[in-house]
C-alpha cells in the first residue's frame, strides 16, 4: 500500500502469495469425442494477491478450477504461463530440493471438513503432525507449539 505518514513513503510490503496472468493446460493425448481434440485450459489468465495475515477464500461450481489453481500456486501441478511468489520468491524457478524446504509453509485447507478433518484425531494432533514431520517441533514440544 502506498501513502503517506509525516512525511514519510510507505513502501509496500511484499505479499505472502503474489499470481500473476497464470494458466494451466493439460495436454490430451489423443482424441476424446466428449471434448474434441483440444487442450483443456484448467485456469487461464488468473491473478491474485494475499498479504500477509489474510485469507482468501475460493468459491465457485464444482470444475471450475479451484483445487487445480491451488495446487499450481503450490507447484504441485505444473503452469504453462504465469508467475507464482511465495514471500517475493519465484516459485516455478526453484529447483525440486528447494521447493520441498518451501512445502512445510504451504497448505491447501479444503471447505470438506470430513475429508480434511478426522474426527478421531485431537486438533492437537491434527496441527502437531504436520509440525513433527517437516522437523519444526521436537514430539515433547508439540502442544506448547500448537499451543502457541
Amino acid at each position: 500500500m502506498y501513502g503517506q505518514s509525516n512525511g514519510d513513503i510507505l513502501k509496500e510490503e511484499t505479499p505472502a502469495v503474489d499470481v500473476c496472468d497464470l494458466r494451466v493446460r493439460f495436454r490430451r493425448r489423443r482424441r476424446d469425442s466428449r471434448y474434441g481434440k483440444s487442450d483443456l485450459i484448467a485456469v487461464d489468465d488468473v491473478s491474485l494477491r494475499i498479504g500477509k495475515g489474510e485469507i482468501l477464500g475460493l468459491v465457485g461450481e464444482s470444475g471450475c478450477g479451484k483445487t487445480t489453481l491451488a495446487r499450481a500456486i503450490l507447484g504441485l501441478v505444473p503452469f504453462e504461463r504465469g508467475e507464482v511468489r511465495l514471500n517475493g520468491v519465484d516459485i516455478s524457478r526453484l529447483s525440486a530440493g528447494n521447493l520441498r524446504k518451501f512445502r512445510p509453509y504451504m497448505q491447501l485447507v479444503f471447505q470438506d471438513p470430513l475429508g480434511s478433518l478426522n474426527p478421531r484425531m485431537s486438533v492437537s494432533q491434527i496441527v502437531g503432525g504436520p509440525m513433527l514431520v517437516h522437523g519444526l517441533t521436537r514430539p515433547a514440544e508439540v502442544f506448547s507449539a500448537v499451543q502457541a
